[in-house]
């Protein structure tokens, strides 16, 4: 589910009015992307729009707002001469007052359980908010409608392995767009409490995991067992549907791998797809929680190399596009 629809309709529940303020679009350098958003209520913030005087402003209006309610509408921000931000560009926002019941987030909640895409359109000014299914509609403002695809952007990891190294990129990864499937065969290495974001899978047939990832699936693979590792290495390659592959080790311990798998028939130009060692180039460090840090920059660089931009439209990772 996406962070900013469960903290809205926590906020909803509770009955705390609230500004949901949106990156609508952008044009030169900015602090955040397009589909970057902040919620303000009276006294908390939760997400961000990039900091900097940008953010204070933008917060000093929502609170207004929450003084004096008003309908959705659009501001235009020129970060540098208007806000003295060195980046320069220029930001418009979209300022959406959630105050009372608001049936769209509902709506909403129903097709996130669903694991279904949906749209959202924001009439500028006036006009309700209204949630539907997703018909291959275009990003942006339509007829004085701003309207939003949702899509499931939450990356599908599957990880294999529990030990210091795995325990370190689940805690890194907690905050990042990732759903993960945990798998061990050993119960007791998993922690009492994991993140919202993870899903524990004790297991004695751990390969079987491999086929149950979904077709956009992310690997990585750093079991208690080189033996383990390599029939996990052997699964993984046989699929050509999926989008990233790690393995922990050496150099040492591709080279042995690959030599093992080559003589047992497998193509040479499946290798190019493992990442071994994992990690981004520069770090050398070996604690558990530096390579959490550097496998996480890895996947999420990857993650970004899928993202295809139309330019034309502006889309954000989010869907949501240019105004």
């Amino acid at each position: 589910m996406h962070n900013w629809l469960a903290k809205l309709a926590e906020l909803n529940q509770q009955g705390i009015p609230c500004v949901m303020v949106t990156v609508a679009s952008i044009v030169g350098s900015t602090p955040r992307e397009v589909g970057a958003r902040i919620i303000i209520t009276a006294d908390d913030l939760f997400g961000t729009i990039g900091g900097g005087n940008l953010e204070f402003q933008t917060c000093k209006i929502a609170r207004d707002q929450l003084e004096k309610p008003e309908s959705q509408h659009l501001k235009r921000f020129p970060l540098g001469a208007g806000l003295g931000q060195c980046c320069g560009g220029l930001v418009n926002l979209l300022f959406e007052p959630v105050v009372g019941v608001c049936d769209w987030i509902r709506v909403a909640l129903d097709y996130e359980r669903l694991n279904k895409e949906w749209v959202r359109e924001v009439p500028i000014h006036q006009g309700l908010v209204r949630v539907r299914a997703y018909d291959d509609d275009e990003s942006g403002l339509i007829d004085g409608i701003f309207v939003e695809v949702n899509r499931s952007d939450d990356i599908d990891l599957t990880l294999f392995g529990a030990g210091h190294v795995g325990r370190a990129i689940v805690k890194a990864m907690a905050d990042l767009p990732v759903r993960i499937r945990w798998v061990d065969s050993r119960e007791n290495e998993f922690p009492i409490e994991v993140p919202s974001n993870v899903e524990v899978i004790c297991t004695h047939t751990p390969e079987a995991e491999v086929d149950a990832a979904s077709t956009n699936a992310y690997f990585l693979v750093m079991t208690h067992q080189h033996s383990l590792d390599q029939l996990l290495c052997e699964t993984i390659l046989k699929r050509d549907n999926f989008v990233y592959f790690g393995l922990i080790g050496s150099s040492s311990k591709r080279r042995m791998f690959e030599t093992r798998m080559q003589r047992r028939g497998m193509d040479a130009e499946k290798f190019e797809r493992m990442n071994c060692p994992i990690g981004i180039s520069g770090i050398q460090n070996k604690q558990p929680a530096m390579i959490a840090i550097s496998v996480a920059a890895q996947i999420m660089q990857r993650y970004d190399q899928q993202l295809i931009i139309p330019e034309e439209l502006n889309l954000s990772s989010t869907g949501e596009g240019k105004l």
